[in-house]
């Protein structure tokens, strides 16, 4: 086995493992300090304003730390989830090329995936910790805390239907994109592994999308966060929790099918620069995804305004309800 190839190897990986090792340790860190309020003031009023909780007047400090309890509490899990989900990534790989004597590292397109496979980690990793910090959030919640408004929650209370089929049509799009591409460019030799990897990245993106859209409607349905003493505040800060979580994931999905664009462009751009229909459709691709994104980069500003029934559009001066 040709050692260069480890050279090469071996910074990425550090760097992964790294980034990974960060993700749990802010994990870590965030329920360590889930006792002491360690939110950004400015940013939280602005929060509390938009979302109801209190007016401008109001004093801060008690809701504050209130919110910043739970919000560690739920935030812990994620970071720990999403670290070990990266490093699991970084193993397994690094296995693979162990027990492969070094091929794995020799094929660009097995790195390339390596990226993708990463992004694609972190998202469930996360999700599933996020529901978990739910939980505990709601069983350390204030005992004999009660409030009125128990209706049954949907996740388009929280989260346009736009944001659900835009990126799914996404991913629907491309995979039409592979199985047109035979037919406008020829077939390829059965061994031609960029296109059988991209296949495998996309059925892997359309599982994960799934099982996000999944974990959204999981945390919609979860009980209620009794926060504060008073029922009106407490309804709302647990709608401002629930919707940042949801636009936090929802931002994830959109991260992950950025990700698998430029590995599959990077992968197959020699077969799409022979056609003008495929580069021009993988372009209006990009262009639907960019357009979510701006739009998911403003919610999550505002706490995770994603266009529904009780959140609207972060556009719009205050939420719906």
């Amino acid at each position: 086995m040709d050692t260069s190839y480890w050279v090469y190897f071996m910074p990425p990986a550090v760097i992964v493992t790294g980034w990974g090792i960060n993700f749990l340790l802010s994990g870590i860190r965030s329920y360590r300090q889930r006792d002491r309020c360690v939110l950004n003031e400015a940013c939280w009023r602005k929060r509390f304003r938009v979302w109801r909780v209190l007016n401008a007047e109001a004093d801060i400090t008690p809701v504050l730390k209130d919110m910043g309890y739970a919000w560690n509490t739920i935030q812990a899990p994620a970071g720990i989830c999403g670290g070990l989900a990266i490093l699991l990534v970084v193993l397994v790989y690094t296995v693979g090329a162990l027990l492969s004597h070094g091929a794995l590292l020799l094929n660009n397109a097995y790195m390339d995936m390596l990226w993708a496979l990463i992004f694609l980690a972190i998202l469930p990793g996360c999700a599933c910790g996020y529901s978990i910090g739910f939980r505990h959030a709601r069983r350390n919640a204030r005992r004999g805390v009660t409030y009125g408004d128990l209706r049954r929650r949907r996740l388009t209370d929280y989260r346009s239907p736009l944001l659900r089929w835009v990126p799914g049509l996404i991913i629907f799009y491309n995979i039409c994109l592979l199985f047109v591409m035979p037919h406008l460019l020829g077939p390829v030799s059965p061994l031609y592994a960029p296109e059988r990897m991209v296949g495998v990245l996309l059925l892997l993106l359309l599982v994960t999308f799934l099982a996000a859209e999944v974990l959204m409607a999981r945390v919609t349905l979860l009980p209620r966060l009794l926060i504060t003493s008073d029922p009106v505040i407490a309804q709302h800060a647990d709608d401002l929790l629930r919707a940042t979580v949801i636009g936090r994931i929802q931002l994830g999905v959109l991260i992950e099918i950025g990700v698998s664009l430029c590995v599959q462009w990077q992968l197959l751009y020699q077969r799409f620069l022979s056609s003008p229909v495929l580069w021009l459709g993988l372009l209006f691709a990009f262009a639907l995804w960019l357009a979510c994104l701006v739009v998911l980069i403003l919610a999550t500003r505002e706490g995770g305004r994603l266009g529904g029934a009780i959140t609207g559009w972060p556009w719009r001066p205050t939420v719906m309800s």
